[in-house]
């Protein structure tokens, strides 16, 4: 008998060889998917991870900036001879950087810290840009990191100073004389402004006023082009300030600002205990008396008068904790302020043994503008022979000074305004120390900037 061909058996079988051919070329293709998939997770988590580390590593160097803004707003900073905690003090003259003073005079100049708490890291260093002030920093914050991972921002600390302008007025310059010396010096290089100037022009330091300059159009364009600017606050733009700075040249030397500058009020300590401010001495007419050789010394500290006038020769006392050096002397006038004719206030000249006379810093006179404008306009610096080493923060001050009667004024000034109708013109002499000197304490950061690290950007 004839056997029966069945087809079907072979076929199936061909059919179960080609399925298991696919399935096998399925599951590769979906393992090689899978393998890919895994391998650009990976990549993505290693990523992810490195991009988190380096923002971990820029928002700890930035906490590093944050940190010292803190010191400088407190005042909590190391400024003694050793080093306290995780930061060292850093003083001029040091043959490192940080470390302990070379002498007890000896400057201090920044400072350096480490801070590891709770998973932030970061390394500082706060150094005072120029040497030797405490109102301009530069701050370097550095993640501690892994190499690789570290980022470092850097930015500048500094508050709102008092005498950013070397003079400035609330209402206005008047320079209508026949003559005027201006003159900038640096009393940190020599007390004596006749050795110590700085010559060049234009002078390293701004003018400014909320109101305008008028005068000669000679006298005006002279004065203006010794200065390194004119600032005209209050002012839209150029053409406005062009028009309130008469005769000053335009545009570079006057620059427009659009909002007014504002006036600081400068109150006392509490008083009138020590260690706060004392009265007045004198009652606040401060004269020589004839049985003093014709010098008043007034004790280094801080006093508060409601009437305050000066008469005579008057110098700064001696430092408390050092006799050969001249103390520090502050006086807050709170109705009315007036220098006699012939004052001479705190000259190098009187007192040259006396280490730092003559130098502005050691006096400061502050007259905020008074409830009583009578007080106001009583309130003048003017006369032949006046001449004051200060700063004088006093924008309740008149300097309305008619012919000859032109007050010497050796530091800083801030007035209400400045008027000359004839005669000798602006016996005025700009200390460099000044600038940095006096401010409101209350720092602020400015020109912030992230930089590789190792770098000085």
């Amino acid at each position: 008998m004839l056997k029966q061909f069945t087809p079907h058996r072979h076929s199936r079988t061909h059919d179960e060889s080609g399925s298991v051919i696919i399935a096998v070329v399925i599951i590769a293709t979906l393992s090689f998917a899978v393998a890919a998939l895994l391998s650009t997770v990976s990549s993505g988590l290693q990523a992810s991870r490195t991009d988190q580390d380096r923002t971990d590593a820029f928002q700890q160097a930035n906490g590093g900036i944050d940190h010292a803004l803190y010191r400088f707003d407190t005042n909590n900073l190391p400024r003694n001879s050793s080093s306290t905690g995780n930061y060292k003090p850093c003083w001029a003259g040091t043959p490192s950087y940080c470390g302990a003073p070379v002498a007890s005079n000896a400057e201090f100049i920044g400072f350096e810290e480490e801070v590891r708490i709770a998973g932030t890291t970061y390394r500082l260093e706060a150094r005072a840009d120029p040497p030797g002030q405490m109102s301009r920093f530069r701050v370097n914050s550095t993640s501690l990191e892994a190499p690789g991972r570290q980022r470092q921002a850097v930015a500048t600390i500094e508050p709102n100073r008092l005498f950013k302008d070397g003079f400035f007025t609330l209402n206005g310059f008047d320079l209508r004389g026949s003559a005027f010396t201006p003159i900038a010096y640096d009393s940190k290089v020599n007390v004596n402004p006749a050795i110590s100037e700085i010559t060049g022009t234009p002078r390293p330091v701004s003018m400014g006023t909320n109101g305008t300059v008028t005068g000669s159009g000679s006298r005006v364009a002279a004065f203006a082009a010794l200065w390194i600017k004119m600032n005209m606050y209050g002012r839209a733009d150029q053409a406005a300030a062009d028009v309130a700075c008469e005769g000053c040249g335009g545009a570079p030397k006057v620059v427009p600002i659009t909002d007014q500058q504002k006036i600081v009020t400068i109150r006392p300590p509490a008083g009138p205990t020590p260690p706060a401010a004392k009265s007045c001495p004198r009652g606040g007419v401060i004269r020589p008396l004839p049985s003093e050789g014709g010098k008043y010394v007034i004790p280094a500290g801080d006093y508060v008068c409601n009437d305050l006038v000066f008469g005579g020769t008057i110098v700064v006392g001696p430092d408390p904790a050092d006799s050969a050096r001249a103390g520090k002397v502050r006086f807050w006038a709170t109705e009315t302020l007036n220098f006699d004719r012939n004052a001479v206030l705190n000259d190098f000249a009187v007192t040259p043994a006396l280490q730092g006379a003559g130098v502005p810093s050691n006096l400061q006179i502050f007259y905020d503008i008074p409830s009583n404008l009578a007080d106001q306009n009583n309130s003048k610096m003017c006369g032949n022979g006046v001449k004051v080493f200060a700063l004088l923060y006093t924008p309740g001050l008149i300097m309305n000074c008619p012919g000859a009667g032109q007050p010497s004024v050796y530091g800083a000034v801030v007035a209400n305004i400045y008027l000359n109708i004839g005669g000798p013109q602006f016996q005025f002499f700009w200390d460099r120390q000044s600038t940095n000197t006096l401010h409101t304490s209350k720092y602020r950061v400015v020109n912030w900037r992230e930089c590789p690290v190792g770098s000085t950007c």
